[in-house]
């Protein structure tokens, strides 16, 4: 009798590849100084990724480097009206896509190593809160300790700088390695915070904000708000099983992006909210949504909602409010897919 070959079913969409259970796993594997050491190897990963990616993004931004000017101070300036180009909802879109189409090389190189720093830094975040946890019940009073050493010396710093004719330098050449040892006690007793690190010295950069705008853009298009998951992830799952790239998580995007952001001046992250916001609003404007009763309409395009999620959560993990002077909160708060953060 022939047996018939039973279908094996397929694997799920969504696979927890790294969770509680492995940071426990680890944790008891290599001990609190084997996660102090892992934390300190991925924020030399994250640095080696950041400083390759500068320097990556200088040579292939070169030959464009005229397009993204113009961008910068034409085409998109300024931030609160519709793109220059554009007189309609049919131009305004077709701006955007002639844009995404001479960028997309760029920002997809650009996207790759963000991940990649995203997907280190929320690592680095678990292991911090684990590392906070073991030195609050191993070593309390240590944890005191370090906390009130590092909010008394950042008071003083400002107290400093703000007024340095009648606040001296609290550090002396007698004190001067106290910042460096209270540094790395505070990495090892997880006190530190990875998403606020400056891991680099850059250079600025023209039209990195530009990219990052399309790079979004490019997000928004692909991905779909799972509850469950609270975050944007990618729905077609055929279409990722035949690429080759990391697979695109939106919070995971909104990490690496703040992370890039954070090496540079703040001028930067305005200017890509604003872009952001740019979007939004030139959109609505374009599905004729501004009339006198300030309603959006019943059917919102899933691009426009993608990228509200994405400036809510953006500004929720740089620990920035909501840009309200560019887009109003009431449409923010309208857009997003799930209940707003404020």
């Amino acid at each position: 009798m022939i047996k018939k070959k039973k279908k094996q079913s397929p694997p799920p969409l969504f696979q927890k590849l790294c969770g509680l259970e492995t940071l426990i796993t680890v944790e008891r594997s290599l001990g609190v100084v084997g996660l102090a050491g892992l934390d300190r190897l991925l924020a030399f990963q994250i640095v080696h990724t950041l400083s390759a990616t500068c320097r990556e993004f200088k040579v292939q931004a070169k030959p464009i480097a005229a397009f993204l000017e113009h961008l910068q101070c034409q085409a998109l300036d300024p931030e609160w009206l519709p793109p220059a180009s554009s007189t309609s909802s049919s131009e305004t879109a077709k701006f955007y896509a002639a844009v995404t189409k001479k960028l997309e090389p760029l920002a997809h190189r650009l996207g790759s190593s963000l991940l990649a720093v995203g997907h280190a830094q929320l690592l680095r975040k678990s292991i911090t809160h684990a590392l906070c946890l073991r030195s609050r019940l191993d070593a309390s009073h240590l944890n005191s300790t370090l906390q009130a050493l590092d909010a008394s010396l950042l008071t003083d710093l400002m107290a400093h700088y703000q007024d340095p004719q009648h606040k001296p330098y609290p550090l002396d050449d007698d004190k001067k390695n106290i910042l460096p040892e209270l540094s790395k006690l505070l990495d090892a007793s997880g006190l530190s915070e990875p998403f606020q690190t400056i891991y680099i010295a850059t250079e600025p950069l023209s039209g990195l904000s530009v990219v990052l705008l399309v790079l979004f853009l490019l997000a928004a298009a692909k991905l779909d708000f799972t509850p469950s998951l609270a975050t944007l992830v990618m729905m077609n799952k055929n279409k990722y099983n035949r690429s080759k790239q990391l697979p695109l998580d939106g919070f995971v995007l909104v990490v690496g992006v703040h992370t890039m952001l954070k090496q540079f001046h703040p001028a930067y992250t305005r200017q890509l909210l604003a872009y952001l916001s740019q979007f939004i609003s030139s959109s609505l404007s374009g599905l004729g949504t501004v009339s006198s009763s300030k309603q959006l309409p019943t059917e919102i395009p899933r691009e426009l909602s993608n990228m509200a999620w994405f400036i809510d959560s953006f500004c929720r993990v740089a620990q920035l409010p909501p840009p309200t002077h560019f887009l109003p909160l009431d449409i923010l708060r309208a857009l997003l897919p799930s209940s707003p953060s404020y």
